[in-house]
C-alpha cells in the first residue's frame, strides 16, 4: 500500500493534505495447520513539513536549525500463534523492528520489539482469557550526537497499547497484564496493569499519534528528569452490545505517576481519565447471540 496524510485530529476540514506520505510491503504466510502466522515486512515514511518543529532531546535552538525532512525505513517481522489443548487455548504473539533512515540533519538508528502470551480457558462460562506481554522502544542517550536513535511510530493510533493516552510506544519499556472476560454474549470485560519505565534516562517522555496538520509535529515530549521509573496504570474497558446496531462502550484508568513524572509535575503525580461513547452502525448489523 500507498498513503498520503491529510489533516485530522480535532480539525473541522480533513480534506487538506499533509506533506507526509507512508508505503507498507509485507509478505504473509500460515504453517502448522494454521495454527501459526508469520510476516516479514517493510515500511517507508516521510515527513516533508521542514517548517514545523521537530520534537526529540537535542537542545530547542539545534532543533530549530534543522529544517531538513524525515525519511525512515522500518523493517521487521512478526508472529502470532495459537495452539490449542484440552480446555485451554495458548496463544503467542512476537514481533521485532529496526529502524534507520534521516531524522532531519541526524541519522536515525533505533528498535522496537514485543513478545506477549496468553490463555484462554475454553471450557469455562465466559472464556476468561489472561494474557502477559513486554515491549520495549529504544530512545536516545546521546543527545549532543548526529544519531537519532529513539524509536520513531510513524502514524500509529496508540489505543491498543496505551489506551491511557499518557504515553506511546516510544523511549519506553512496558510490562503488562490483561484478563478478558465476557460475563454475558453481549458484554466484554477488560482491565490492563502496566508498568511503565523510560528506556533512556537521557531522552523524553513521549506522547502522541502522529502528524494531523501543519503546525504542529503530532508527537511531545517532556523532560525525563534523568529517571528512569515512569508509571504504573491500572484500567478497565466495558463493550457491551446493545442490539445488533447499537453498542455502549465505557473506559476509566488510574495512573500513579513515579520518578518521571514527579520531576515534571511536582504537585501531583496521578492522573485519571475515563469516558463512554454510544455508536449506532449503519450498514449491515452484528449478529448479537441471545
Amino acid at each position: 500500500m500507498a498513503g498520503r496524510a491529510d489533516q485530522g485530529a480535532f480539525a473541522n476540514n480533513g480534506n487538506p493534505e499533509l506533506n507526509v506520505d507512508v508505503q507498507y510491503l509485507a509478505f504473509t504466510r500460515y504453517a502448522f495447520r494454521q495454527h501459526l502466522l508469520w510476516r516479514t515486512f517493510g515500511i517507508g515514511y516521510h515527513d516533508g513539513r521542514t517548517g514545523v518543529l521537530k520534537v526529540d532531546n537535542r537542545p530547542l535552538a539545534v532543533r530549530q536549525a534543522d529544517h531538513k525532512n524525515i525519511r525512515l525505513g522500518t523493517y521487521g517481522g512478526d508472529l502470532i500463534a495459537s495452539i490449542p489443548a484440552r480446555n485451554v487455548n495458548f496463544d503467542l504473539v512476537g514481533w521485532g523492528l529496526l529502524q534507520n533512515g534521516n531524522w532531519g540533519v541526524q541519522q536515525d538508528r533505533a528498535y522496537a520489539w514485543l513478545l506477549e502470551g496468553g490463555a484462554q480457558l475454553t471450557r469455562v462460562p465466559g472464556g476468561p482469557w489472561i494474557r502477559g506481554g513486554w515491549s520495549a522502544n529504544s530512545g536516545d542517550n546521546t543527545p549532543g550526537n548526529s544519531r537519532h536513535s529513539t524509536f520513531f511510530m510513524i502514524l500509529p493510533s496508540p489505543y491498543i497499547y496505551a489506551r491511557a493516552l499518557s504515553y506511546n510506544m516510544m523511549n519506553n519499556k512496558d510490562g503488562y497484564v490483561q484478563l478478558i472476560d465476557r460475563p454475558t454474549k453481549r458484554i466484554e470485560l477488560r482491565t490492563d496493569l502496566h508498568w511503565l519505565q523510560l528506556s533512556s534516562s537521557k531522552d523524553l517522555w513521549y506522547q502522541g499519534g502522529g502528524a494531523f496538520n501543519d503546525t504542529s509535529f503530532g508527537y511531545i515530549g517532556r523532560p525525563s528528569g534523568g529517571y528512569f521509573s515512569f508509571a504504573s496504570i491500572a484500567d478497565i474497558t466495558c463493550y457491551w452490545q446493545l442490539t445488533s446496531r447499537l453498542s455502549f462502550n465505557t473506559y476509566y484508568s488510574y495512573t500513579s505517576g513515579k520518578s518521571v513524572v514527579r520531576s515534571d509535575y511536582p504537585s501531583g503525580s496521578t492522573g485519571q481519565y475515563g469516558f463512554a461513547e454510544l455508536i449506532y452502525q449503519w450498514g449491515l448489523p452484528q449478529r448479537v447471540d441471545k
